[in-house]
């Protein structure tokens, strides 16, 4: 990778728990992928799938859904070490002046009106709700503590939010696996506290565009830049990255 002023940058001088792995972000199409990243895009479903089918099952919860929540989204995020998928977060925008959004079965499971009318004082009319973290069990911030892929994957999204214009970052954040932690990071704020989603106690968090986001640890800092900068986004006519880069 390069940063902004051309040098190179080893991710591996950060990453050395990561067995030396090179990191690669990448924005995807849930529904239409280009041809030269339909491996990729088959490799994220089924890594995602294996996360949250027994993840759905151990909290009771019905998967039957679970399908059309991944190609209903905007936007598809992951990280990749290697050919490896080791974390995907997925991105759905909704205006909330609009009926529809708010009466669709996923909004109305994970937030009370109460959050719509918080977060509508604070001045948000669009929202970016953040969907289904994944993260490879062996890449998990006790596995990684120098960059766990979880906080990388929720700090990257806040750049997502802002490269759409999105109003605010929104989600239903656990509590039992402390990924209200990883949102906390990022300088999410918690709107309603302790809320049943997906049978968990969650905080519903928001993170709203223009203020402070980043990471207090420069070293997560620099990790997430990097990754920006380079970051390969299939879902417009042009990446970043000066080059496609495929998986095997």
């Amino acid at each position: 990778m390069r940063n902004s002023s051309g040098n190179l940058i080893y991710l591996t001088d950060y990453l050395k728990p990561i067995n030396d792995a090179d990191l690669q972000y990448y924005l995807l199409s849930p529904r239409n992928p280009p041809p030269e990243y339909t491996k990729l895009h088959d490799d994220v479903f089924d890594f995602w799938l294996s996360i949250w089918k027994p993840t759905l099952a151990a909290i009771g919860y019905s998967d039957s859904h679970l399908h059309e929540d991944f190609i209903r989204q905007d936007v598809v995020s992951c990280i990749c070490a290697g050919d490896k998928v080791v974390g995907v977060l997925l991105f759905a925008f909704y205006s909330l002046d609009a009926k529809a959004p708010k009466t669709f079965r996923y909004m109305t499971e994970n937030y009370p009106e109460e959050f719509f009318t918080k977060v509508k004082a604070m001045g948000v009319r669009t929202a970016m709700s953040m969907q289904y973290l994944a993260v490879h069990p062996d890449w998990r911030g006790k596995m990684n503590p120098q960059a766990p892929i979880g906080l990388l994957t929720v700090g990257m999204s806040y750049r997502v939010r802002d490269l759409y214009g999105i109003d605010a970052s929104i989600a239903p954040a656990r509590k039992d696996h402390k990924v209200n932690d990883l949102t906390k990071a990022h300088q999410s704020e918690s709107i309603i506290s302790d809320f049943i989603s997906h049978n968990v106690p969650c905080d519903l968090i928001a993170c709203l565009s223009g203020k402070p986001y980043e990471h207090a640890s420069p070293q997560i800092r620099a990790i997430e830049k990097a990754l920006w900068e380079n970051r390969i986004d299939t879902t417009t006519s042009s990446s970043v990255a000066p080059k496609i880069k495929k998986t095997a």
